[in-house]
């Protein structure tokens, strides 16, 4: 029986993010252990006593009598007595490897859900997010020194890859960009499962929730996901009269400059933090999801609002296309006008129900399939060889990367 050492940390709360999407992807991989695997594992996993943790999470641990630690930082991890014996550490993001160094017999699985630093590092509107001055100093310097902040997350990213056995990649786009982006390591250790689904408890009342003329967008106060340009569209769009039924509720709030550039305040709602369930019963009353982002490695948002039925405008970026297919409108991130288009389209015509049901389960049925594969990979990671099990070295390949030419905050 192989042990495996599991790190919950990376699912506790994040950059002031109480839920995340790695987060919430950790979650579901390890309740899918925890129903499926305790008779092929020992499953021992690690947590900070003093960030949140699902309670559900907490009643899992104790129904199976899991082995926990509690840790404060990584370099806590390493204390862990079983440490040196574990056949399998699973990182469901790459974070915490960077402090830790594994023996020869562990073989590391990490997940990596998109490589937005590589692929977007900066953004020219990313100022616009900042409401304190030294956030706008940060986001300023990094729009100045593009090369260099690049070339660092480069570096960190290998580092992190090259501490690994296997790289789980969470869709087709995101499997290929590690091809591109690290070449040297080997093709075969590179795996690709989509993002399972997300385990949401039963929300009361949820059935009896209707339509609403609104508008949703997520991601407020997150320069990555374009609700500056977002807004611009939907804000032209009521100033021509159109849409004047609907307003637009925005959930993370409105960042101050941005507030200050729209004509027409009031159609819209900033909302700041929402629980897991008033978010659910947000997706199911609104009549259209918005979701303008410049960069995803899966895109869990969409299919969240799908599953009710939902119409989406999203954008035709990295894995988004893969992952929609026809079962929503496509729009260009940087284009207000053609913004304005699909918006349009989805409020005159929407997208009927049958086909983005079938859709959400056809996705929901690979992601079951693929979790399962992950765990098995958990459970049993074979088929490694002797020779360079950990991928490859931590070679500084930077100067003939040629990805790390970047042009106005953006690589090329």
């Amino acid at each position: 029986m192989k042990t495996v050492l599991f790190d919950l940390m990376v699912s506790q709360p994040v950059a002031g993010s109480k839920f995340h999407g790695g987060g919430e992807y950790v979650k579901t991989v390890f309740q899918k252990l925890c129903l499926d695997y305790l008779s092929n594992i020992r499953l021992i996993v690690f947590y900070d006593p003093k960030r949140y943790l699902d309670d559900w999470i907490y009643e899992i641990i104790r129904k199976n009598r899991i082995i926990t630690y509690e840790v404060h930082d990584y370099s806590e991890v390493r204390k862990i007595p079983e440490f040196s014996d574990v056949n399998v550490f699973f990182a469901g993001l790459m974070t915490g490897l960077r402090t830790l160094n594994f023996p020869s017999n562990t073989k590391v699985i990490g997940v990596y859900h998109g490589f937005r630093s590589l692929e977007l590092p900066i953004e020219k509107t990313a100022p616009l997010y900042e409401n304190t001055i030294k956030g706008k100093v940060k986001v300023y310097t990094k729009l100045l020194m593009g090369r260099y902040y690049y070339n660092r997350k480069y570096k960190d990213m290998k580092g992190l890859i090259s501490k690994c056995t296997y790289i789980v990649g969470v869709s087709e786009h995101s499997g290929y960009a590690a091809q591109v982006f690290f070449p040297d390591f080997p093709m075969d250790k590179i795996k690709v499962y989509y993002s399972p689904p997300k385990y949401i408890e039963t929300v009361p009342g949820i059935d009896e929730i209707k339509k609403e003329k609104f508008v949703l967008m997520l991601g407020g106060n997150r320069w990555g996901k374009n609700i500056y340009r977002g807004i611009l569209a939907l804000d032209g769009l009521f100033s021509k009269r159109k849409m004047d039924e609907y307003n637009v509720r925005i959930v993370g709030g409105i960042p101050r400059d941005i507030l200050r550039k729209i004509k027409n305040k009031d159609r819209f709602i900033s909302l700041d933090y929402l629980s897991t369930e008033n978010l659910e019963k947000t997706y199911k009353a609104c009549d259209i999801f918005f979701y303008p982002t410049l960069n995803e490695g899966f895109g869990y948002p969409p299919l969240e609002a799908m599953k009710y039925g939902t119409t989406c405008v999203i954008s035709a970026v990295n894995s988004l296309p893969e992952i929609y297919k026809d079962s929503v409108y496509y729009c260009n991130p940087y284009d207000i006008s053609e913004m304005q288009g699909r918006l349009l389209q989805a409020a005159e015509n929407k997208i009927p129900e049958i086909a983005i049901s079938k859709h959400v389960k056809y996705i929901g049925d690979k992601q079951r399939k693929d979790l399962e594969n992950l765990c098995k990979l958990i459970a049993d990671p074979t088929g490694f060889s002797n020779e360079n099990e950990r991928g490859y070295k931590n070679a500084d390949n930077t100067k003939n990367n040629p990805l790390l030419l970047v042009r106005g905050g953006r690589a090329a």
